[in-house]
């Protein structure tokens, strides 16, 4: 009967939702409001100005794409509010400088450093951490690779990626255990050889043993500010603004403690042996609870993930109720406080540092991972602390990110670092990815879905080097035609449906999606008109540029100087340093002209010169040609070296991923030959031994003496006829050359090494 009762239990509604008083600067603008899960008109609090707060990270690692989509993603709704919408945006960011993943990483590379800098050879007890350290670190995947596989409600393909991904971990500390279990106790293999490979599950064995024995808070802090300043270079990298504010939890300390004093005297909270405790019965009985995932209240696992692996096992009211101030034990950052020392729970902070800019946050961001229970506990705890109904007016959540369709996680490793998608692709290509996927929706990183991307990319730069190329060339206007054709007035009816369109899909929940695409439409319609024509209206064109350079200017993906994409990427230069390279190629190609005719080359090898400096030399500092052959002429258009280089790199591993599956089809069209010269090599008298045959050398009976029915017989027949000429092949090659078949091998063997050595 409870199970009947489960299966029909109706999934709980969001609360009522109040939406803020109708004001004149609501202007059209739509947004996705996690609060009621559906779309909704956006109205500022506060005439024109909007409150806007966005999680930052918990600096313990390297930034990777999923922080990339998330930053990316809210600056350019930020871009759009500010740049389009013409909203006076207050940016606030937070950053979560202390935390239990930064007190453990911090730990355990104080830890295994000091570990490390110590041992210098392999002695029995280093053996022995080694092997104990991988044991437990392999009996942690086993673990989790049989609960990935008994989930019969995960996706199919996420467990697919899943499993195979923790298959080949699995492989890799296996391989690191047996080579320390197989080691010779005579090595003389230096200790660090063994040791670095072991970092992070040795780490974890030095911390279980003296992870309380840290004290000094530097340590922690070395951390913290290492991982910060990674993450504002890697977000400066992509181009996203700096934020107006940037709370730091370390430095609210004070201000964090008053806020969880009131929210006790408000009756909300609690404290127990030194920590103190939200109460989520007592919140509930006139306020809404979990309002953006109701149907996540009280789920334990999500509850314990937020609380952290370092958190106190406290006798708690409720069980859903969440540390606001944790004590600190032996090992971890402590700050005074009433309750004696301690630190601030995860969820507080947010709420205490934005508090201190404003009452009623407008717009508040972060990843849809963090709904409940992160972002449901902020709005708790703020709601109670100001005792009111709505902290935050519009809660927006960006999608998550998968890559190659399995979602990212630290634990299992398989994130990509922004610096790592950085060296294959251009800040513009990973804004462009953001930009043609709905920001609050699901998005799969692919490398071969970049190459979409890339196109679009190449889309809109040859529109602007196009339209560059033919301003520049476009003579004097007092003796140009101006007069308008159908063609002129057909183009600029598209440009009209264009600048419509993306007003459109700009007010509706930001969606850049079909903006980019609108854009894309009407350069398509510009290629045909300058198809079709040969004297364009520049005017009509310089309009045409102008409005796509402005909308992309606001997506963040042209600066705020260039028209059209920059090539240089924003550095001023003296003139010197701007024209060195061009004087350089200039001067190498004087050079290699003179040296030809010295030696008095052929005609020939000075086309080839030529075709050189066009498409080597000149791309390499920021110059494409492109020849005419109705004129004989040619003509330049400025592009940025780096994309030239990244452009040359995929070109080059696209030939060698070409060349490795022609090597692969050889290799398997080589397999199948092997084969049947080492079948061929057998005698057709000698085939079947087992078999008793007539004087044909047909078998007439089987294995077990019953005689060969007739139709089998034919089947014999035809076999040995196809395996005779099969040998008189075979005899024939091995007469032209006794080794053929173990040069087959060989060869088979080269290109194995070289298929397996290209994954």
């Amino acid at each position: 009967m409870e199970g009947d009762k489960q299966k029909t239990k109706q999934p709980k509604v969001q609360p009522a939702w109040h939406a803020p008083a109708s004001s004149p600067y609501f202007k059209g603008l739509q947004l996705n409001n996690s609060l009621t899960s559906t779309k909704v008109d956006f109205v500022p609090q506060n005439g024109n100005q909007v409150v806007y707060y966005v999680c930052g990270p918990t600096v313990y690692d390297q930034s990777h794409l999923g922080h990339a989509r998330n930053y990316v993603a809210f600056d350019i709704v930020r871009r759009v509010l500010e740049l389009y919408f013409n909203y006076e945006v207050f940016a606030v960011l937070n950053i979560t400088d202390v935390d239990d993943k930064i007190i453990l990483k911090a730990r355990r590379r104080h830890l295994f450093d000091t570990y490390l800098a110590k041992q210098t050879t392999l002695t029995d007890e280093v053996r022995g951490d080694l092997i104990t350290s991988w044991s437990t670190f392999l009996a942690g995947l086993e673990a989790k690779l049989a609960k990935v596989e008994a989930d019969k409600d995960k996706d199919p393909e996420e467990k697919a990626a899943e499993t195979k991904l923790l298959n080949e971990k699995i492989q890799v500390a296996s391989g690191h255990l047996d080579a320390i279990k197989n080691l010779e106790k005579e090595s003389t293999d230096p200790a660090a050889k063994h040791l670095e490979p072991a970092r992070d599950p040795l780490g974890e064995l030095l911390d279980s043993r003296s992870g309380h024995t840290i004290s000094d808070h530097q340590i922690f802090k070395e951390v913290s500010q290492q991982y910060e300043s990674e993450f504002w270079a890697d977000m400066d990298a992509l181009g996203i603004k700096r934020p107006h504010v940037v709370t730091r939890v370390t430095e609210y300390v004070p201000e964090i403690v008053a806020y969880i004093e009131k929210i006790i005297a408000n009756g909300f909270a609690y404290a127990v042996n030194g920590s103190v405790y939200f109460d989520t019965g007592a919140f509930q009985k006139d306020h809404a609870y979990a309002k953006l995932a109701p149907n996540s209240a009280g789920n334990k696992a999500l509850l314990d993930e937020g609380e952290g692996s370092l958190q106190a096992k406290d006798t708690k009211k409720n069980d859903g109720d969440f540390a606001l101030w944790k004590k600190s034990k032996p090992g971890e950052p402590f700050w005074e406080s009433p309750w004696g020392q301690g630190r601030p729970g995860w969820h507080i902070e947010c709420s205490a540092m934005a508090s201190a800019f404003a009452d009623v946050i407008d717009i508040h961001g972060g990843g849809s991972d963090l709904k409940f229970p992160h972002h449901d506990n902020e709005l708790a705890q703020s709601e109670g602390y100001f005792n009111c109904q709505q902290w935050v007016n519009y809660f927006l959540h960006s999608g998550h990110l998968k890559i190659e369709g399995l979602k990212m996680s630290k634990s299992l490793k398989n994130f990509i670092t922004i610096r790592q998608a950085l060296e294959d692709f251009s800040p513009r290509q990973l804004r462009m990815l953001f930009l043609l996927k709905p920001w609050d929706r699901e998005l799969t990183y692919t490398k071969t879905g970049m190459k979409e991307i890339t196109t679009k990319e190449k889309t809109i730069s040859e529109f602007f080097l196009n339209f560059q190329n033919i301003s520049r060339n476009s003579g004097d206007s007092a003796s140009v035609v101006q007069k308008w054709t159908e063609q002129e007035r057909s183009l600029h009816a598209n440009l009209s449906t264009a600048q419509n369109d993306v007003d459109t899909h700009l007010k509706n929940n930001v969606d850049t999606v079909n903006a980019v695409e609108a854009i894309l439409k009407l350069i398509n319609q510009t290629n045909k008109y300058l198809a079709g024509t040969e004297k364009p209206q520049i005017l009509l064109l310089r309009q045409i540029a102008a409005f796509i350079t402005r909308i992309l200017r606001i997506f963040g993906v042209i600066d705020d100087s260039a028209l059209g994409f920059e090539t240089g990427g924003g550095d001023r230069k003296t003139l010197e340093e701007e024209i060195k390279p061009i004087v350089d190629t200039f001067l190498e190609y004087r050079k290699e002209i003179r040296s030809a005719a010295r030696s008095k080359a052929e005609p020939l090898e000075f086309l080839k010169l030529s075709d050189k400096i066009r498409d080597q030399t000149l791309p390499k500092v920021g110059f494409k040609l492109r020849d005419d052959v109705k004129t004989d002429g040619s003509t330049w258009i400025l592009v940025d070296p780096k994309e030239i280089e990244r452009e040359i790199r995929q070109k080059e591993a696209d030939e060698r991923a070409a060349k490795i599956a022609k090597l692969k089809l050889t290799y398997d069209k080589l397999k199948v030959d092997i084969q049947k010269m080492e079948d061929g090599r057998v005698a057709p008298a000698d085939k079947w031994p087992d078999l008793k045959k007539g004087a044909d050398g047909i078998p007439t009976h089987d294995a077990d003496g019953k005689e060969i029915s007739k139709s089998a017989s034919k089947g014999y027949k035809k076999d040995l006829e196809s395996h005779k000429k099969l040998h008189e092949s075979y005899q024939k090659r091995l007469a032209q050359d006794p080794t053929f078949l173990e040069k087959l091998k060989k060869d088979a063997a080269a290109m194995q090494a070289t298929i397996e050595g290209s994954n």
